[in-house]
């Protein structure tokens, strides 16, 4: 009898937050990518947009290691190689916003610093529009679709911040979105529910669903086979959020672990986790709190490990 070869790896697209990079990102959950290297590869694409250029202009993507020469596109995995398609470059029509604006004044952008939409303020400080979100969601389809092509299907994405916002939509629509993105796991640091007003609704709504409509052949179906069911909506999430992150405060962070792990239950008087929901959410094992700030910290690395071995990911000696 022939023994079965090794779990295939979990592949995981890891989105960056505003103002910084795929690479940034990558010395970022450094601890995280060491602690799940013989599970797993992660993927670093830049967002579409840089932040040095004029608003909606976009230059061809920076090399994923760093400096400030575009090159080929490429996209670092763990374990060091180079792997598919950066990022396409995208454009909007909109009409440009004053870039102080678009700015969160409490992050600084990085040298190469980049953004996956471009936002304008209310005065209470709060989105109003995310211009460019779908040609976001271009962009990453086409990204994706060379990553499957190239090592087979995805498994999940983790986003940070603004990346977090960008895979909370991700998770809403998947049921909508290309093959090459169907994913079963999602993690959320730092994350919060959009703000801009159109998208909080439609993503509150779609988690709130307990199935999505139907759709395509899930990956690995038949070539050309109907799908007869409904894949469910609802699927494993985590989260991540710091204590003190002045940034993206707690009680944002846990609306958005509330619509996903708690879905249906009752919102507060300003829309967000009501006293008896965020209790239930503070004290869910899928969330974990640190005493830190706006990071990834180090410290929730055996949590994430401990959450993919729960939701039936291989678990290494």
């Amino acid at each position: 009898m022939c023994s079965a070869g090794p779990p295939r790896r979990l592949r995981f697209v890891a989105l960056h937050g505003w103002g910084t990079n795929g690479s940034a990102f990558s010395a970022k959950i450094g601890a995280l990518r060491t602690e799940l290297k013989h599970e797993a590869d992660f993927f670093f694409p830049d967002g579409p947009i840089e932040l040095s250029q004029p608003p909606l202009s976009v230059p061809p993507p920076l090399h994923p290691r760093g400096g400030d020469q575009p090159l080929d596109p490429v996209c670092t995995r763990s374990d060091g190689l180079a792997s598919a398609a950066a990022l396409p470059p995208v454009s909007s029509s909109s009409s440009p916003v004053p870039l102080s604006q678009r700015t969160a004044s409490l992050v600084p952008v990085a040298p190469g610093g980049r953004s996956w939409y471009d936002f304008s303020r209310l005065e209470t400080g709060e989105s109003a529009t995310y211009d460019g979100i779908d040609a976001c969601f271009t962009a990453l389809a086409a990204y994706c679709d060379a990553l499957v092509a190239e090592g087979g299907p995805l498994d999940g994405v983790i986003g940070f911040s603004q990346g977090a916002v960008v895979a909370a939509i991700w998770v809403a629509r998947r049921a909508t979105l290309p093959r090459s993105m169907e994913i079963r796991f999602a993690g959320f640091v730092s994350g919060l529910l959009p703000t801009a007003p159109e998208l909080r609704g439609e993503v509150r709504t779609a988690l709130s669903r307990s199935v999505a409509p139907p759709r395509v052949p899930h990956v690995g179906a038949v070539a050309g086979a109907e799908s007869t069911s409904t894949p469910p909506l609802r699927f494993a999430t985590f989260h991540v959020l710091g204590e003190t992150d002045s940034i993206i405060e707690p009680r944002r962070s846990l609306d958005l672990a509330e619509a996903c792990l708690l879905p249906g239950s009752s919102t507060g008087e300003d829309g967000g986790v009501s006293t008896s929901s965020r209790s239930a959410v503070w004290d869910h094992g899928n969330v974990f709190r640190h005493p830190g700030g706006h990071v990834v910290p180090s410290s929730c690395r055996k949590f994430v490990k401990s959450f993919l071995a729960k939701n039936g990911a291989p678990a290494s000696n």
